[in-house]
């Protein structure tokens, strides 16, 4: 009797007035989850010098790169259909805490893209994800430039293959734990698509990512979403334009930044475990007093510059200064992708006759009778040019205005 009523003077004189609390099931609903932060901008650098896979790419131009602080992950490129980076890259790469990625590529040939989406397409990723583990690199750009030859059905399945790919290279990269320092887990990216392919399967560079319902012939915003990124085409325009439907809608910068507000990301059930497709998720609401999405992907979409300026509105080399300005002025959050940066040693200040002389007998394996003294001094002027190079381009301006910066030297 006692004890019972002293348990009840206690419950029923709590100076709060409220007596203990209820020990029942909750019959509210848990908070909705937080959809991730808008990615930020950053920089990936895709090395093309000389074809790949040869002394002056893998030796000369990787000790003199003088792009460390300034990019945030790099891709190794080379006409292969894989091209795995080599072993100096991949540690060079990690030493600094940059994701390094390789390159699957398909060309000319429609048959190509048949082996690769057929029917054995879980077989070929986990054999893309025992490159990943055995070589230590950390994911691929996937740059299709054969046609599809399935057409838009066939579109459907690369979006499926690049999630399937991008949930393999992430698993596997667990292996060896590399993670880039201060990023969540699993931020660096493991698949990047090329902006190359039409909705119809077909070969077409759209320079930009088109906003969902456009009339652009292009699967960049399908594939987009299939994967951690896009590398668009370097063919873009500073000033707008783009086809004669599109006119009055902005530019290709600004589209891409409309249609990186919306698009959904692949972590959001693009497919199961067994690469079936899922619907979509319902739309995340923006934040308000701010015109950007909440989780956003415009730091996704890596805008193309080529540093030999093949057909781009600007100049080869330190000018393509022009090209990252121009990113940087419209004030969209995109991403830099700078392409074969290696011009400062192939076209530039740096391609001396005797660096030239150099790697041409590298890459016919005879051995290298200069002294010793000017070929240090001929690496010391591939160093400094390489840093010119990078100083000039100014890519931290892209980086800087979120304050953040890329690190690593």
């Amino acid at each position: 009797s006692g004890g019972s009523g002293g348990g009840g003077s206690s419950a029923g004189g709590s100076s709060c007035g409220g007596g203990l609390p209820s020990v029942g099931p909750s019959t509210s609903s848990p908070p909705p989850p937080r959809p991730p932060p808008p990615s930020p901008p950053r920089v990936l650098c895709v090395l093309d010098m000389r074809g790949g896979y040869n002394p002056c790419a893998d030796e000369l131009y990787r000790r003199a790169f003088g792009g460390w602080s300034r990019v945030d992950s790099v891709c190794y490129f080379a006409h292969h259909r894989v091209s795995v980076p080599p072993r100096g890259w991949i540690d060079s790469c990690h030493a600094r805490g940059k994701p390094c990625l390789g390159t699957l590529l398909t060309e000319h040939e429609p048959s190509e893209n048949s082996r690769l989406l057929g029917p054995d397409m879980a077989a070929r990723v986990r054999a893309l994800g025992d490159l990943v583990a055995h070589y230590r690199f950390d994911g691929y750009l996937v740059n299709i430039e054969a046609p599809l030859p399935g057409r838009q059905r066939d579109v459907a399945r690369l979006a499926t293959f690049l999630a399937l790919l991008r949930t393999e290279c992430r698993a596997r990269r667990q292996q060896f734990a590399f993670e880039v320092p201060g990023s969540a887990a699993g931020a660096a990216p493991a698949v990047v698509v090329y902006d190359s392919l039409g909705k119809d399967g077909s070969v077409q560079w759209a320079s930009e990512l088109p906003p969902k319902g456009s009339a652009r012939n292009s699967a960049n915003l399908e594939l987009f979403e299939a994967c951690d990124g896009i590398l668009l085409d370097y063919h873009w325009s500073p000033s707008g334009g783009g086809p004669g439907g599109l006119r009055g809608t902005g530019g290709h910068l600004e589209r891409s930044a409309l249609a990186a507000d919306s698009a959904r990301g692949p972590d959001d059930g693009h497919v199961d475990s067994h690469g079936n497709g899922k619907a979509a998720p319902p739309p995340r609401p923006p934040p308000r007093g701010t015109g950007i999405l909440e989780g956003g992907r415009r730091g996704d979409v890596y805008v193309g510059i080529d540093v030999f300026a093949r057909g781009t509105f600007h100049r080869a080399g330190p000018e393509c200064a022009q090209a990252v300005e121009a990113v940087a002025r419209v004030q969209k959050d995109l991403s830099l992708g700078v392409f074969a940066p290696g011009w400062s040693l192939e076209a530039g200040p740096a391609g001396s006759p005797h660096l030239q002389a150099w790697c041409q007998a590298r890459e016919r394996g005879e051995r290298v009778r200069a002294a010793a003294g000017a070929m240090h001094a001929a690496e010391a002027g591939a160093a400094v040019a390489d840093a010119a190079l990078w100083a000039a381009l100014d890519t931290d301006r892209i980086c800087h205005r979120l304050g953040r910066r890329a690190g690593g030297n």
